[in-house]
């Protein structure tokens, strides 16, 4: 069996030995589609990995489950998977290192790390030997903090913002007026979307490109017939133009 079909599976065991009531080995294989003697050595592997795993009886049938008070939840009341998932998924987020959501991300995963019983680590370990996030084409977006946050106020206040950008064909940036309608995280990178001022157009913005930005205290309505999910299926892989019709011959 593959080595991350195996993790997964005892992924979900975790999950369902976090339960109050337990569950029976008869359950268990149920659940997870495998027969009781695969469920047995599951069982094994977490107990050798430091996992409270136990079992009592209740009328002549063993239930199984970790012991009461190991997954102690946090304030927001997340289960043990719950906190395991997202300290891994942190990874998920690599392209934006750099952006001052990636810090807060950084930060919450942290308080979160901080609540993993030192048992899950072991198990993260494991997972990450398994399942790997990778990303082409990081963007560095370490120099782009003051302008993130000021994009965002403007996003959320409703306020137009006066942006230095320069674009691939120009050699000098532009300084533009723009109400910006929607900060948007797609292919490895941040755009802005917003009405350009200077060309009077729906534009797209790569924000690494933007120098510098500034709000003003001048605030705009997004127009009622803008809507996002039909903008984002006129671009091609960020790229917009009047739709052609092609013929392609094998």
């Amino acid at each position: 069996m593959p080595r991350g079909d195996q993790l997964i599976r005892q992924w979900t065991l975790i999950r369902l030995l976090t339960g109050r009531t337990g569950r029976t080995l008869a359950q268990l294989a149920s659940e997870l589609g495998v027969t009781k003697r695969t469920v047995q050595r599951d069982l094994e592997v977490l107990s050798t990995a430091g996992f409270p795993v136990t079992s009592d009886m209740r009328n002549g049938t063993v239930f199984w489950h970790f012991m009461e008070g190991f997954h102690a939840e946090m304030p927001v009341a997340l289960t043990l998977t719950e906190q395991m998932a997202l300290y891994f998924s942190k990874g998920l987020f690599k392209p934006l290192q750099g952006a001052p959501m990636y810090e807060s991300l950084e930060s919450a995963m942290q308080k979160i790390g901080s609540q993993l019983p030192a048992q899950s680590f072991q198990f993260l370990r494991g997972l990450d030997q398994g399942i790997s996030v990778s990303s082409f084409g990081l963007k560095d977006y370490s120099h782009s903090k003051e302008v993130i946050e000021a994009l965002t106020r403007a996003v959320f206040q409703r306020l137009t913002a006066r942006i230095l950008h320069r674009a691939v064909r120009h050699k000098q940036a532009i300084e533009r007026e723009v109400n910006p309608y929607k900060l948007w995280y797609v292919n490895n990178g941040l755009y802005l979307v917003g009405h350009d001022h200077r060309e009077d157009a729906l534009r797209t913005f790569a924000v690494e490109r933007i120098q510098s930005a500034k709000l003003t205290n001048r605030r705009f309505e997004i127009p009622p017939d803008f809507n996002f999910e039909e903008f984002k299926k006129t671009a091609f892989n960020m790229i917009w133009g009047e739709p052609q019709e092609v013929k392609i011959r094998f």
